[in-house]
């Protein structure tokens, strides 16, 4: 046992110790402080407040803010309520709570009456700050509910769903589709995923409680080809030298670079401090296409993607790259080689932004011959042919292998796959049982270890799984397979494989807003809902004309009514008076 769990332990010995007696001063039988869930009920009664904020209390992280409030409350009853005390009560409630009930001097004063409290009876500054800090926590309350189990904000971070979605698009992400998580990790600072506001590395919660993974009943299940947010499956490990490269691609990298092994990588990284590990609830949010579900078999050949058999279905809005040697009358020569001069950079970036294409010579991959390859849709590959001049479609054979085995399930020597022919392959469905040998293996090693937490150990070919050998592996759950729709700028589940049915998250619903790096707004994907097919028409202009209509309407109702005029006969008597 963690000392922060003989903590823990210990702090709710002492707080039921002190609600034991804290019962007894306020009138009611100390054993009820000892039954759980009914001793809060019995506390909401003491400091009168209604029955059903214990469904408020019983909910992870909202249960906390909760909890703050009602010890807050209850030092009140015993006349302590300065913001002094207040703050100790809260953050030290297991000594605070056993001082009330067990102090000779303190006496049980009842819910103390409006205006009566310090702040109140001073006036001025402190009573704005007590009603806005009461305001505050309850809206802290609601917005927390409200987030965790219906909608969540959620801004495009790169470009791996052009162009369905785009950087720069705010989404409200529907909890409610797929059935909310209840949140494992309740000590969490309000309105943070994993970091502290304007940290890059900083976590935002603490995982001294975890609770098992629990999810409310769903609306729908996730069906082939919705767009899906979900917790990044390899965010785990977090290097924090770059939180957007995923830690294990990130040691096959250094590893192959430096042609030394991973663990060598993983030790330096370790020693350097650079590692953030999270739970399943903490890790990056990630925004794809679920191009399989449970039980498909999928494979590419030739950039097309097929499920059990038939082609795929295509977004209107998928891209792949094309190939070019760019005309570059500027070049500069380097320690590195040959490259484009800032002053070329910045030309073709400012002619790529203003045809629509977003990825540019510096997200680009190039090779010792200046090849160049850029995702351009099909709408704008004649005027992106304009800038570059001629251009092929990106397209890596069958049998090339990517370095540094960066295509899952990164065993180069039985999985010959890349980026544009791969598989078949079978999405894991819970129930379903696959035979393990050494062949195999690597596709199912993570789910078996990492994602369904067992023991493996491999010993002269033969598996053994928690101690058993066994050749033979069933899943515990569902998984599925996702995609960008910018095929080939997007790290998707071709380079990190399967994502589990516990680290699904929501589903986008609606683009409320939507403002590029280099365009600016873009009123045509405002007010927009998501739909498997992309975004719906724009109503943008419905919207702003409702509420401009809202505006004229109570205007022209104010002007129409009729001024009240002053009685001059109570005027007159007033002034006597």
């Amino acid at each position: 046992m963690r000392p922060i769990h003989i903590f823990l332990l210990l702090s709710v010995v002492t707080l039921l110790a002190g609600l034991y007696k804290t019962f007894e001063k306020a009138g009611e039988k100390g054993w009820k402080a000892l039954v759980p869930v009914y001793n809060f009920v019995i506390w909401l009664r003491i400091i009168q407040k209604p029955w059903w904020w214990i469904f408020l209390v019983l909910i992870p992280t909202v249960g906390f803010y909760m909890l703050a409030i009602m010890i807050v409350l209850l030092s009140n009853c015993f006349g302590k309520r300065k913001f002094s005390q207040h703050v100790f009560a809260i953050v030290a409630y297991f000594i605070w709570i056993p001082y009330l009930g067990f102090s000779q001097n303190l006496k049980w004063m009842g819910v103390p009456e409006k205006g009566t409290s310090p702040a109140e009876k001073a006036g001025g500054l402190w009573r704005i700050l007590r009603e806005w800090g009461e305001a505050g926590i309850f809206a802290v309350v609601a917005a927390t509910l409200i987030r965790t189990f219906f909608f969540e904000a959620f801004v495009i971070p790169s470009s791996s769903m052009e162009s369905t979605l785009m950087v720069g698009d705010y989404l409200f992400v529907s909890k409610l589709s797929y059935g909310a998580k209840v949140p494992a990790i309740p000590l969490t600072f309000p309105f943070t995923h994993n970091t502290m506001p304007f940290t890059e590395t900083t976590p935002s919660y603490l995982d001294w409680i975890q609770l098992p993974q629990m999810r409310l009943p769903a609306l729908e299940k996730v069906e082939r080809n919705d767009i899906v947010v979900f917790n990044f499956p390899e965010g785990d490990t977090v290097w924090t030298g770059d939180r957007n490269q995923s830690y294990y691609g990130h040691l096959r990298n250094v590893a192959w670079e430096r042609n030394i092994s991973t663990d060598q990588v993983r030790t330096e990284l370790i020693d350097g401090n650079m590692i953030n590990v999270n739970p399943v609830d903490k890790e990056d949010n990630y925004v794809k296409r679920c191009v399989a579900i449970p039980g498909d078999k999928i494979e590419i050949k030739d950039r097309q993607l097929f499920v059990n058999g038939a082609p795929a279905f295509v977004a209107k809005g998928a891209q792949w790259s094309q190939d070019f040697n760019p005309p570059i009358p500027i070049l500069e020569q380097t320690p590195e080689g040959v490259r484009i001069s800032d002053e070329r950079y910045h030309q073709v970036k400012d002619q790529f932004s203003a045809i629509g294409v977003t990825d540019d010579y510096g997200q680009s991959q190039a090779d010792t011959a200046l090849q160049f390859s850029v995702p351009v849709h099909s709408s704008k590959l004649m005027a992106f042919q304009k800038i570059v001049g001629k251009t092929t479609p990106s397209l890596q054979p069958k049998g090339f292998l990517e370095p540094a085995q960066a295509v899952f399930p990164h065993d180069t020597t039985h999985f010959k796959w890349n980026r544009d022919n791969f598989g078949p392959l079978t999405i894991p469905k819970k129930g379903m049982t696959v035979k393990l040998t050494p062949e195999n293996i690597a596709p199912w090693e993570r789910i078996i270890k990492v994602y369904e937490e067992n023991t493996l150990e491999i010993k002269n070919g033969k598996f053994f799984i928690n101690g058993k050998q066994t050749d033979s592996y069933t899943f515990k759950q569902d998984y599925y397979w996702m995609m960008g729709d910018n095929r080939h700028n997007s790290l998707d589940s071709r380079y990190w494989g399967f994502v589990p049915d516990d680290h699904i998250v929501g589903k986008p619903v609606f683009v409320w807003l939507s403002k590029g790096e280099f365009s600016g707004y873009r009123p045509d994907r405002m007010m927009c809902f998501v739909s498997k097919e992309g975004l719906s028409k724009s109503y943008l202009w419905w919207v702003i004309t409702f509420i401009v209509g809202g505006f004229a309407l109570n205007y022209v109702r104010n002007r129409s009514r009729p001024k009240k005029i002053p009685d001059p006969v109570k005027k007159t008597t007033a002034k006597k008076k």
